[in-house]
């Protein structure tokens, strides 16, 4: 799984963002550096972050935190019952007044979540 991003440019290297969530956490950002003399000449370089390669441990594996913590008693990460029937409560607000009419949920038009879309200022 990964998360790409790739930069308008007017050279043929275009630089890019490259966010890889597993199965190694790492994040990879290509640049076009000029090279060193007097020329205009540029190169793509690599700057690279793992996490392995920087702590030499793995990560903890999904949900492995939350289970040590349920373990050891630790309700820290947990919502207590309290917050959870509060939440519901909004949430029961929101579909009574949605059923009512009173509200109308913002919809996007058809086709507009594309990459344009989201990178077109970039």
């Amino acid at each position: 799984s990964y998360i790409e991003v790739i930069f308008r440019s007017s050279t043929e290297n275009k630089n890019r963002l490259w966010i890889e969530i597993q199965p190694e956490e790492r994040i990879d950002f290509f640049i076009n550096s000029k090279k060193p003399g007097e020329g205009l000449a540029s190169t793509p370089v690599r700057l690279n972050f793992n996490v392995l390669g920087t702590f030499g441990i793995n990560s903890p594996e999904a949900y492995e935190n939350i289970l040590f913590d349920c373990y050891q008693g630790d309700k820290t990460l947990f919502p207590d019952p309290g917050f959870i029937l509060q939440s519901w409560k909004i949430i029961d607000q929101l579909k009574a007044l949605l059923h009512q009419g009173k509200i109308k949920p913002e919809t996007y038009p058809d086709d507009n979540l594309t990459p344009e879309y989201f990178f077109s200022s970039v």
